[in-house]
C-alpha cells in the first residue's frame, strides 16, 4: 500500500485502523476470536494490543533472527466475548 509520507509514523492512524479491523472481524466476518503475534522488542505494538483489549497468551522463542537479538515472539488473543464487553 502506498501511503503519503505525511502519514508515516502517525500512531493515531494505527489506533483507528486497528479498531476498525477488529470491529469488522467480529461484526462482518463473524469471528469468534482474533489472534496475532508480535516481537517482544516492539513495545509500541504490545501497548497497542493491550489498548485494544488483547490478552497476551504466551511467549515463544521465535525465529533465528529474533533469538540472536535476544527477542521472543508474543502471542495475543481477543475473544468475541471480551470484545463485546469493550463495545
Amino acid at each position: 500500500m502506498n501511503q503519503p509520507c505525511q502519514h508515516w509514523g502517525r500512531y493515531a492512524y494505527a489506533i483507528e485502523v486497528g479498531k476498525a479491523l477488529i470491529d469488522f472481524g467480529f461484526c462482518n466476518l463473524g469471528l469468534e476470536e482474533i489472534i496475532g503475534i508480535s516481537v517482544s522488542a516492539n513495545l509500541k505494538v504490545s501497548r497497542l494490543a493491550e489498548r485494544y483489549g488483547f490478552q497476551a497468551i504466551g511467549t515463544q522463542p521465535g525465529s533465528d533472527w529474533m533469538r540472536v537479538r535476544g527477542w521472543s515472539q508474543i502471542g495475543w488473543q481477543m475473544t468475541r466475548e471480551s470484545w463485546e464487553q469493550l463495545v
